[in-house]
């Protein structure tokens, strides 16, 4: 199993009783449109910054290689990460990642990841838990793709 640890900067700190309608959250953030910028978006390493550079992660994009891709393979320890600093607070309600089809020369892809989120009041980075306080990490089932 590989593991790609996807971070998220600055996502959520709500204060006091402050209450989020979920169904108004259906909005992209801009992986996809540009709205984040590519040098908001960085990584742990790259293969080959120019071509497969963190700011080749984004979705429905077959720019260059197609993705970002770490220096070394991954492996099931959470060693290479990708972090995007989408510079204000956010409520997250979903992520979604998307392979490398590479003009057809190879298909790649993360078989898991954890999110990991960072807590400017405390100052660290905090593993996404769900509402009962138990550590997720996505897994994807590829045998029926």
């Amino acid at each position: 199993m590989f593991l790609i640890t996807l971070v998220l900067f600055h996502l959520l700190c709500l204060r006091g009783n402050t209450a989020v309608d979920r169904s108004q959250c259906i909005a992209p953030l801009g992986m996809e449109n540009g709205a984040i910028k590519d040098e908001d978006i960085t990584a742990s390493s790259s293969f080959d910054s120019g071509n497969v550079g963190p700011q080749h992660s984004r979705v429905r994009t077959e720019k260059n290689g197609g993705a970002w891709c770490p220096q070394k393979q991954a492996t099931t320890e959470p060693e290479e990460w990708l972090q995007i600093d989408l510079e204000t607070v956010h409520v997250i309600t979903s992520t979604e990642t998307q392979g490398r089809f590479g003009n057809a020369q190879g298909v790649e892809y993360a078989e898991a990841y954890v999110l990991e989120y960072w807590r400017p009041r405390i100052g660290k980075w905090m593993r996404y838990h769900n509402n009962k306080g138990e550590e997720k990490s996505a897994t994807f089932d590829v045998t029926n793709c």
